[in-house]
This record gives C-alpha cells, sequence and structure tokens, in this order.
C-alpha cells in the first residue's frame, strides 16, 4: 500500500508521534480524535 497523503518521512513521524502522546494521556476521548485525524 502506498502512502502518499503526507509529504516526508517527518511529518508521518510528527502525526504518528501525536497518536503515542495521545495514547500515553490515557484519554479515550483525545486517542479517538487522533486517530480517526489519522486514518481519514
Amino acid at each position: 500500500m502506498r502512502y502518499t497523503r503526507l509529504h516526508s518521512l517527518a511529518d508521518s513521524f510528527e502525526e504518528h508521534k501525536k497518536i503515542v502522546d495521545a495514547i500515553k494521556s490515557k484519554d479515550k476521548d483525545l486517542i479517538i480524535k487522533t486517530i480517526n485525524q489519522n486514518i481519514q
């Protein structure tokens, strides 16, 4: 699967870091929101 929504590895890293940070926060609503933003 080719992933072209983001233009650089740094963009991808930042987006996935937000997901990890949300998981660490244990805030269920934030986790869901962050993951949904990632898959759209």
